[in-house]
């Protein structure tokens, strides 16, 4: 049985019925010593995506959830307690699917008086100026933006529901605001092209100002997803399972019909 179908039956409880994490058992001093001195807690707030990229499994594990904010204000403020911290890192697949609960979440840890910074993965699109300055009230210091390409082909390809235009508002938007802004691109994507990968390259050169880390990693194509079970669509053939396992995932080899080969 492929894991990505042995893992969607596991979970059967709902968000809210979730235990507090417990790091008891982790080398906490670890983990403090290589982030200069500060421990930073991964919470999940949601569960689910309801963006359908078509490289992406996410969606088909969890319907969208939401924590109960009775449950996140407790658990947080037992957390930081507990681990003398107040750094967190929200690890949902995108904070921002619902803009609602995203500023519910914000007005309840202002109302609470938690005084804690928070990082988090974010969709380009879905924001504010208004919510990025709750967020901001609340103690957000830094976006991870899943854009994946600045490319507006490579970007249909990949079913993404915001263009290059709302990427550029988005990641000025937190710059100007003093939150911290990290680009994330798929390199390798099928069917991208020289052209495609320069014009990443220019749009991190024009719009380095606003930027303040890249995170790049390879293609990998998972099983089930739209590009899986479409490979003609995508310009591939030959899908082979590869012998090596990443996280308790398959991966699986492929051959380019249009695109760059590996070496490109």
């Amino acid at each position: 049985t492929a894991a990505g179908i042995a893992n969607a039956k596991h979970v059967q409880c709902s968000i809210g019925q979730t235990p507090e994490p417990d790091f008891s058992l982790l080398p906490l001093d670890l983990y403090r010593n290589n982030s200069k001195g500060n421990l930073i807690l991964p919470y999940e707030l949601t569960w689910g995506c309801t963006n359908r990229c078509s490289f992406c499994t996410h969606y088909l594990f969890h319907k969208v959830q939401e924590k109960p904010d009775s449950k996140f204000v407790k658990e947080i403020t037992d957390l930081s307690k507990r681990y003398n911290t107040n750094c967190f890192e929200f690890c949902d697949s995108s904070l921002n699917n619902s803009t609602g609960f995203l500023e519910h979440f914000c007005d309840e840890i202002c109302k609470s008086n938690l005084d804690i910074k928070w990082i988090s993965m974010i969709r380009p699109d879905n924001l504010s100026k208004k919510l990025l300055k709750k967020m901001k009230l609340s103690g957000c210091v830094h976006l991870r933006f899943g854009v994946e390409s600045f490319s507006a082909r490579v970007l249909k390809k990949m079913n993404k529901p915001f263009t290059k235009k709302e990427v550029i508002y988005s990641i000025k938007l937190a710059h100007d605001l003093g939150i911290g802004a990290e680009v994330f691109l798929i390199s390798g994507f099928p069917l991208e092209r020289e052209a495609d990968v320069d014009e990443n390259i220019t749009a991190l050169k024009k719009y380095s100002k606003w930027i303040d880390d890249v995170g790049l990693s390879r293609f990998r194509l998972d099983y089930n997803s739209l590009i899986y079970n479409h490979p003609k669509s995508f310009g591939i053939t030959n899908l082979r399972l590869l012998e090596e396992v990443f996280f308790n995932e398959n991966h699986y080899g492929y051959d380019e019909t249009g695109g760059m080969n590996w070496e490109e």
